[in-house]
């Protein structure tokens, strides 16, 4: 039973604003695990891309505030039982 993850980056609806059309791209995460019923699915924003009259583009990435966010809390988390551990440690030792 391996688990199988797929990721996805798919274009979303084209929308008209004036003579510029704006074409939204999200990106899907899919893991799923044989023998189980379901998965976990995780779909975030990716970039917007902006097509001008005159036929040039751009695109605008999206960062992904709320995966920073994550690390921050995980980092702050593995920093703070180290620390517990280590003074846990000078502890006993004493």
């Amino acid at each position: 039973m391996q688990p199988r993850l797929q990721v996805e980056t798919c274009p979303g609806k084209t929308l008209q604003v004036g003579k510029t059309r704006l074409i939204p791209f999200a990106q899907s995460y899919r893991l799923t695990i044989r023998g189980f019923p379901g998965g976990l699915v995780w779909n975030r924003p990716v970039s917007v891309l902006t097509v001008y009259p005159d036929g040039s583009e751009v695109v605008t990435p999206i960062p992904d505030a709320t995966r920073r966010i994550q690390i921050m809390i995980w980092t702050f988390g593995l920093i703070g039982v180290f620390v517990f551990g280590l003074s846990n440690r000078n502890l006993k030792t004493k």
